[in-house]
């Protein structure tokens, strides 16, 4: 069964700094149905976005500020873009 949600989630965000099991708790509740990265730099998006593109999932979550959803976004359309197989944003 191939993961349906995929979480890119950043450590460094305040609200994931404040709270430091975050990641653990996230696993634990996405178990099979999901698919998290976590990255800690800007340099680790675009091999992050590849994984939730390569892994299928239907749903992409971002887990950190705004810059994170921002990043994530446009990472993504570039990356799909790049792929020219028609797949549409999740």
């Amino acid at each position: 069964m191939r993961p349906t949600i995929g979480v890119i989630t950043n450590p460094n965000s305040k609200k994931n700094w404040r709270h430091r099991g975050r990641t653990r708790n996230l696993r634990r509740v996405l178990g099979r149905h999901g698919h998290l990265r976590e990255t800690r730099s800007l340099d680790e998006l675009p091999q992050a976005v590849d994984d939730l593109i390569d892994s299928g999932c239907d749903y992409w979550v971002c887990d950190g500020g705004d810059g994170t959803l921002n990043w994530i976004v446009n990472t993504g359309r570039e990356r799909l873009a790049a792929r020219n197989d028609g797949r549409p944003m999740p």
